[in-house]
C-alpha cells in the first residue's frame, strides 16, 4: 500500500520561490523530499522564480534611473553590450627574431657574444675548443 501524499501548500511554495529559496530548501522547511516538491510543483516553482527574477529587474532598473552610476554601468553592459576598453602599450623594443641562417657570420658572431653576455659568460674568455663546443672559462682565473 501506498504512502498517502502529504498536504503541501502549492501558496506556500510560490512563495518560497518568489524569495530564491531552493528546491532543497523547500523540501526541509515544508518536510518532504525535495524531488517531491520539483515533481509536484514545477509551475509553482517556475513562476516563483520569473516574479523573482522580474523584481530584482525592476528594482536594478529603479537603482539606475534614480543615478545609481555603477547600476547603469552593469546594465549596459548585461543589456547593451557594452564593454569596457582598456588600452595597453608596450614599452620599450620588441625584439624580432631573425632566423640565423639570414645573419651574415660577422652577425651571428655578434649575436652569439650578446647571448653570453646575457648568460653571464665573459665573451673574450670564452673559446671554442675545436670539436665546435664553447668552453666556459674559469671564473676564479679572474680573480
Amino acid at each position: 500500500m501506498a504512502r498517502p501524499k502529504k498536504l503541501i501548500s502549492a501558496k506556500a511554495v510560490f512563495e518560497m520561490a518568489k524569495i530564491g529559496c531552493t528546491q532543497e530548501e523547500i523540501g526541509r522547511v515544508l518536510g518532504c523530499d525535495p524531488t517531491t516538491i520539483g515533481r509536484r510543483f514545477k509551475p509553482e516553482l517556475e513562476r516563483g522564480n520569473t516574479e523573482l527574477k522580474v523584481s530584482l529587474r525592476r528594482r536594478q532598473i529603479k537603482s539606475a534611473l534614480d543615478g545609481n552610476v555603477t547600476m547603469l554601468i552593469w546594465l549596459g553592459k548585461q543589456f547593451l553590450g557594452q564593454t569596457d576598453k582598456s588600452r595597453t602599450e608596450l614599452a620599450g623594443e620588441v625584439a624580432v627574431p631573425t632566423k640565423i641562417e639570414h645573419m651574415s657570420a660577422e652577425e651571428q658572431q655578434a649575436r652569439l657574444r650578446e647571448l653570453f653576455l646575457k648568460g653571464g659568460f665573459d665573451a673574450q674568455a670564452n673559446r671554442d675548443d675545436g670539436t665546435g663546443d664553447v668552453v666556459q672559462a674559469d671564473p676564479k682565473a679572474k680573480e
